[in-house]
């Protein structure tokens, strides 16, 4: 423990000299640009978090110093720190600001709804499932409460999607931009497509994890004998638990006949066994 106190009070005090370093580096400099720069509003409104967007993109980034100076303190305060998570390189400031206040921001429903209309579908991207309906032989033998759990997590869903489209739209974006840029911008914009991807793929992962949540929300308010249903082998389509439940009942019913008459063949081998035992032991 005492160990563990005079690291993190080392750590500390080298945080603390290389912000003093950076907070005196070339204050007249700074000065200058407080004047001239917008100060972004501290507000978490999503009004602030839109001007912050335009401004990024009408101003550019002027920010780094000509001699690196504030990347390698920001780099010697980010290794003092020691941090269990690991993180990537720094980005522009302003658009760490957007970032840090548009997560966990609760959007308006009128905000929520304007930005969703933004972004529809690409009508040939069939299998981006807004949210997938619960199949209708389960829907209407569902408990009001149950149904209210499932529409909660429906909507979350379906926020989600709108994110989807907006990662195949840019990556699409992209790509014809491909073909009136030169060679060394088309390396870069690979790269991006590449990383548009890696979080559309992200996105598809988090969307069936929430289905099987949905499911398995589900599943106490099923039949004992068909809680297969919400096994994870079942494929999501655009109804939760696949387009033909028919099929997989039935298939589900003659698994579990099977699987009665084998316990029920095995409690009677069990039995004649142990008679047999008894018997054998009265000589």
């Amino acid at each position: 423990m005492v160990d563990m106190l005079a690291n993190i009070t080392h750590n500390m005090q080298q945080m603390s000299e290389s912000l003093k370093r950076l907070h005196g580096a070339d204050e007249a400099e700074s000065a200058k640009k407080v004047k001239k720069s917008h100060p972004l509003p501290e507000s978490g409104s999503t009004a602030s978090i839109t001007n912050n967007v335009v401004d990024l993109l009408q101003k550019g980034e002027e920010e780094v110093n000509n001699d690196g100076q504030e990347v390698d303190v920001l780099d010697e305060i980010a290794q003092s720190l020691n941090e269990a998570e690991k993180t990537g390189e720094v980005v522009s400031e302003k658009l760490a600001n957007i970032a840090n206040k548009s997560w966990l921001h609760k959007l308006s429903e009128e905000q929520l709804k304007e930005k969703s209309r933004k972004y529809p579908r690409p009508s040939n991207c069939t299998k981006l499932i807004a949210s997938p309906k619960v199949n209708e032989g389960i829907w209407s033998k569902l408990q009001q409460e149950a149904r209210g759990k499932d529409l909660k997590l429906s909507r979350l869903q379906t926020t989600m999607s709108k994110v989807a489209f907006i990662a195949v739209n840019s990556a699409d974006l992209m790509l014809k931009l491909k073909t009136k840029v030169d060679q060394d911008v088309v390396k870069e914009l690979n790269n991006l497509v590449v990383m548009t991807t890696d979080s559309l793929q992200l996105l598809g992962h988090a969307s069936f994890e929430l289905s099987q949540v949905r499911r398995d929300e589900i599943k106490p308010n099923l039949h004992k004998d068909y809680s297969d249903l919400c096994s994870s082998s079942t494929p999501v389509t655009e109804l939760i638990f696949g387009d033909d439940l028919q099929t997989q009942l039935t298939h589900i019913r003659a698994a579990n006949k099977i699987s009665n008459k084998v316990a029920n063949l095995t409690r009677k081998n069990v039995q004649v066994t142990a008679t047999t035992q008894s018997t054998t032991s009265l000589f």
